[in-house]
This record gives C-alpha cells, structure tokens and sequence, in this order.
C-alpha cells in the first residue's frame, strides 16, 4: 500500500477549500449578541466573567443597537425630505424665475425647461444655468 505525501501547497489549498467563506466586514447587532452568547457558554468555569464585564458588553450591545435605529430613522428622514424637494422642483416646470446664480452679482430670470439631479438634490434647468431650489427668488406663473 503506498502512501502519499502531500506538498505544502496541496495542504494550504485543501485547507483553504475548508474554509471556503466570505467573511463580511459588516457585524450586526445579532454577530454582537451571538459572540456574546459564545463567549459566555464557553467562559472557565473556575473564573467565570465578571460581572462589570458583562455589564460593560450588554451596554456596548445597547448602544449598538440605538445607533442602528438612529441610523434607519435619519436614512427615512433623508429620503422624505429628497422627496419633497423633488415634488417642489416638478412644480416649478414651465414657469418663469428669477434665481441668483450668476458669478456677476446679476439674477438669472427664465422658463424651468427641465429637472435634473446632481448629489441626489434636484437642480432646475433655466437657460445654461442649473439652477438649485433655495437660489430661487422669484418665481412668475
């Protein structure tokens, strides 16, 4: 019966194979709770966590899950507010302003030819000016 030998290489690639996972640079609030839950089932029972340990760890996970609650409440802000921009620019199709704009000090005055969007904030088309919705001064209908 022969054996056979294995070169480093075959035994770096066939533990690479084993390990074959995309490890996600992103950790949850359920990775934080399941590392913490590891760490405690598997704690020395001879020396067992302290118990301002856990306190600090469960307020890590507190504050963890605040900011990701903060974090969803800004992100719908952000959006609610994207679109009422949106909605206040489509009014302005067609109509006649006046907006200060210009590098010389002197308004910009035309027709809304069309709504464009740079930086997810919606920009009005007057002339060869883009032109945002608080730069407008006067609008004539």
């Amino acid at each position: 019966m022969a054996i056979e030998t294995l070169t480093e290489a075959q035994r770096i690639q066939a533990a690479n194979s084993k390990n074959d996972r995309t490890p996600s640079s992103n950790l949850g609030k359920d990775d934080f709770l399941q590392l913490l839950t590891t760490q405690l089932k598997n704690q020395d029972p001879m020396n067992p966590m302290e118990d301002m340990d856990f306190i600090g760890q469960m307020a890590e996970f507190s504050s963890l899950e605040q900011m990701l609650n903060l974090n969803s409440s800004v992100e719908k802000i952000n959006t609610a507010i994207t679109n009422n921009q949106t909605t206040q620019a489509m009014m302005f199709l067609g109509t006649n302003v006046t907006a200060d704009v210009d590098d010389s000090g002197e308004p910009i005055t035309g027709t809304v030819e069309m709504i464009g969007f740079k930086d997810s904030q919606p920009y009005l088309k007057v002339g060869d000016y883009a032109v945002m919705l608080d730069q407008v001064k006067l609008v004539n209908y």
